[in-house]
């Protein structure tokens, strides 16, 4: 049972000196404890790993959205070529999130993400405040009220070779 700062300091330059993916890791802060199984083997050509990253009550988020996840448990699993994450449980401003995907070793990534209930003005400054949504702020600020609360589902794809370099609507579509 680990600390996620310290882990994830260690993880990063394994992730980079190795070449194995770390699925949406490297792009996010993490607050809270895990426990780690991770067995890697092969060389930088040909990394593999195997094991799992397991959740417990941590909190999360992804550098680039301003938007925490809450009470996370669930696992990230290191497939060898592929990382593969199952939440069991998650919460976005205190509402229910479902998130799963898998991202491949080559960077093919599909994520899926569903909330219901989720405040219309907390979205509304989410996406304002993002720089990953930048390219929304423009029509966002011709917004002067918004109530009421929005369920949406949404499924990221693309192929994305470092995580750090992730472009939505270059390397990263959303339906």
């Amino acid at each position: 049972n680990v600390d996620l700062k310290p882990a994830l300091s260690l993880l990063l330059p394994l992730h980079e000196m190795f070449c194995f993916e770390l699925g949406p890791l490297p792009a996010m802060t993490l607050n809270g404890r895990a426990n780690i199984s991770m067995r890697a083997w092969g060389n930088k050509t040909d990394p593999h790993v195997k094991g799992a990253l397991n959740f417990n009550n941590a909190d999360a988020k992804f550098n680039d959205i301003e938007l925490w996840f809450n009470n996370v448990k669930g696992s990230l699993f290191f497939e060898d070529k592929t990382t593969r994450l199952k939440l069991n449980q998650v919460y976005v401003s205190g509402k229910p999130l479902k998130l799963s995907g898998t991202c491949s070793l080559n960077g093919v990534l599909n994520y899926q993400a569903s909330i219901k209930g989720l405040n219309l003005i907390d979205l509304i400054n989410v996406l304002k405040n993002s720089p990953m949504f930048k390219q929304f702020h423009t029509q966002l600020d011709n917004i002067s009220a918004a109530n009421g609360q929005a369920d949406f589902d949404l499924q990221f794809k693309g192929i994305v070779k470092d995580v750090k370099e992730l472009k939505l609507g270059k390397n990263l579509t959303f339906d």
